[in-house]
């Protein structure tokens, strides 16, 4: 009896050991923003450059500029990935661009001037 417990448990261990773990993502992945062209500038918001907004020439991919839209505040206990604000939607119109991002902040960048004129929630964002 003894035995068949100790092989029971030896064996409950070895396929412990050989489980594989599985992780759940501790933030949903973000939204994945569409570029928009025009007038052969290619306009986007990178997740690599997060709260960034970059122009690009569309014949040669060369960056042309890069504007950051807002910052984040991190609490150093705290992952950063979860902590992380991506941009949500970028829409022209005329010269201008609206930004929103995943804390339904909203933003104005100038195309021109490269101006941000914040419209609604924060500069700097912090998550809660």
């Amino acid at each position: 009896m003894r035995s068949t417990l100790k092989i029971f448990i030896l064996l409950f261990f070895i396929l412990l050991a050989f489980t594989p773990i599985t992780s759940t993502a501790k933030r949903p992945v973000p939204t994945y923003v569409t570029p928009i062209n025009s007038r052969s500038i290619e306009y986007s918001a990178p997740h690599s450059q997060i709260g960034c907004i970059e122009a690009r020439d569309t014949s040669t991919k060369q960056l042309i500029w890069r504007r950051q839209i807002y910052t984040i505040k991190y609490n150093l206990d705290l992952e950063r990935d979860v902590q992380d604000i991506h941009i949500y939607t970028i829409k022209l119109s005329d010269s201008s661009m609206f930004i929103t991002n995943e804390h339904k902040s909203e933003y104005k960048l100038d195309l021109e001037t490269l101006n941000i004129k914040l419209l609604k929630g924060s500069l700097i964002e912090q998550r809660n």
